[in-house]
């Protein structure tokens, strides 16, 4: 792996460097848990029970019954699945890197960021194997700088948006989505906000990633 400079800025505390350099993507159902009995303006709806629904290696349902404020109960329905890593990776005319990829739940094809799921792995080697399996591209530079939440009402999911630099080809190492990414291609941003309007860029993840790049890019005051 050739990787001379990897850095996290997803946090701005000076005193964190160390700790921001070993951020992990976190196993499915991730979120830490609380030892609340009763709501509270911090905690307004708690768990009472939960139990399981349904669960394969990638994804697991669980259904909560909740409690609120002023006793109200009622039951959540929540999907647990791993945090995952989206790269921003950048040619050094600042086109960014986007793959032509099937969709199998939606069964369409459209263009994506490069992206794909872990469990424990630190966030930047993460991002690595992910560019390399799914372009045939590794970087020298690679920035984390934000981990939005994928879906704030029902997934426990985020995602890492990681900035990659100073690209290079690479072998492509065998990887079980290869027939689902039909090719990959540097694209302006001013192009991909007409691809945007016109439907061919329509995944959430891969919105919120070029913005978050682009405005990453924008000089500040």
């Amino acid at each position: 792996m050739v990787i001379e400079r990897i850095v996290d800025t997803s946090t701005h505390d000076d005193d964190a460097e160390e700790q921001r350099i070993e951020v992990s993507l976190r196993p499915r159902g991730g979120r830490e848990k609380n030892n609340v009995k009763k709501p509270t303006k911090r905690y307004p709806i708690i768990t009472v029970s939960s139990h399981i629904v349904y669960e394969n290696p990638w994804i697991r349902v669980r259904e909560d019954q909740t409690l609120r404020a002023g006793g109200a109960t009622g039951i959540y329905g929540v999907v647990e699945t791993k945090d995952s890593v989206a790269i921003g990776a950048l040619n050094d005319d600042d086109e960014l890197l986007l793959i032509y990829a099937y969709s199998y739940p939606t069964d369409t094809w459209s263009w994506f960021i490069p992206m794909g799921g872990g469990e424990g792995e630190e966030v930047l080697t993460a991002a690595d194997r992910e560019l390399r399996e799914e372009t045939g591209y590794a970087a020298r530079y690679y920035e984390h700088i934000a981990s939005p939440i994928v879906w704030f009402g029902i997934l426990t999911e985020r995602t890492a948006v990681v900035i990659a630099r100073e690209l290079h080809k690479v072998a492509r190492p065998p990887a079980d989505d290869i027939d689902m990414i039909q090719k990959s291609k540097f694209i302006s941003f001013e192009k991909i906000s007409e691809m945007v309007r016109n439907g061919e860029i329509c995944d959430n993840q891969t919105l919120a990633t070029i913005y978050l790049v682009e405005q990453h890019l924008r000089p500040t005051s």
